[in-house]
């Protein structure tokens, strides 16, 4: 770690979110110690808006890496049939090598609320389709824009075909809008890095800010704790500042568990009753506190 992001972890380890930010009223998580966080990804193998090279996705895919590999966190990361090439079969492979996981993000992204669920359908066997040709083991699914059907017909239909090849749903409890940060940290880091170091601290705050929220949230809920989930992509800004962000979890009392241990939370076993157009936290699919 360079000497500017450890200033910044710990300015936002100690500054950004101090204890007493909390209402004397409100469940205060702090006090609970098993803060527990399983790490994924979404997009693999990168995410590059069609604005990077090829080689400056291996680069920063591996930069991810070797981060993730400095923390000893074992994570999973979701495919996008698509965008598997030649070129970048091997960092699949090199994820898969290091002990993580893969798992089925359908082969085109497509989004369920503007597809029949036929189509989708479809589209999820293709996908599983190619990572068996690699011999992947692949058990999990997570629903693109986390958008799992916005009438009750299409929900019941996808999650049945779901259930019927023994797939996994993997569920998001960390929501946030990280993807729109890289969207512009990448811009910005074509012309102006003072612009991009800017929008950085930006999105490390914001991680911050997500994951107290919704830490405050499940307890408020559940009645306490629950093994959380965070939604990541596999894209720029975390190759700069995932560092920064797993070291202010490490510093908060954080444990980095596998998606396996974090789904045996039977919170993930209350059933979601959220049919509509929008890709929310599973706390708020379950708990209609959008």
């Amino acid at each position: 770690m360079n000497a500017y992001r450890l200033i910044l972890s710990v300015f936002l380890a100690m500054a950004i979110f101090p204890a007493a930010a909390i209402d004397a009223g409100e469940p205060d998580p702090r006090q609970n110690s098993a803060r527990k966080i399983a790490i994924s990804f979404d997009d693999l193998p990168t995410l590059s808006h069609d604005i990077l090279t090829v080689n400056d996705q291996i680069a920063y895919f591996n930069r991810i890496m070797r981060t993730l590999e400095q923390h000893n966190v074992r994570a999973i990361g979701f495919l996008v049939g698509q965008r598997l090439r030649p070129e970048n079969e091997h960092l699949v492979r090199s994820f898969i090598d290091a002990g993580h996981l893969v798992g089925n993000h359908t082969f085109n992204h497509w989004d369920l609320n503007k597809v029949s669920a036929s189509d989708y359908i479809r589209d999820i066997e293709k996908c599983s389709n190619l990572i068996s040709q690699l011999d992947m083991p692949c058990k999990y699914f997570r629903y693109p824009f986390l958008h799992r059907g916005d009438d009750v017909a299409k929900k019941d239909s996808v999650l049945s075909y779901l259930e019927r090849n023994e797939f996994i749903i993997a569920p998001v409890s960390i929501d946030n809008d990280e993807a729109g940060f890289n969207l512009r940290f990448v811009k910005a880091l074509q012309s102006d890095s003072s612009a991009a170091q800017t929008i950085g601290q930006e999105y490390v705050e914001h991680m911050i800010f997500k994951t107290e929220y919704y830490e405050r949230l499940a307890v408020e809920v559940n009645g306490k704790a629950i093994n959380h989930i965070l939604l990541l992509h596999m894209n720029l800004i975390n190759s700069y500042y995932l560092d920064t962000l797993l070291d202010w979890y490490e510093q908060n009392g954080w444990e980095f568990i596998s998606i396996e241990e974090a789904l045996s939370d039977p919170f993930y076993s209350k059933p979601d009753s959220y049919v509509g157009e929008q890709g929310l936290s599973y706390i708020e699919r379950v708990t209609g506190k959008e």
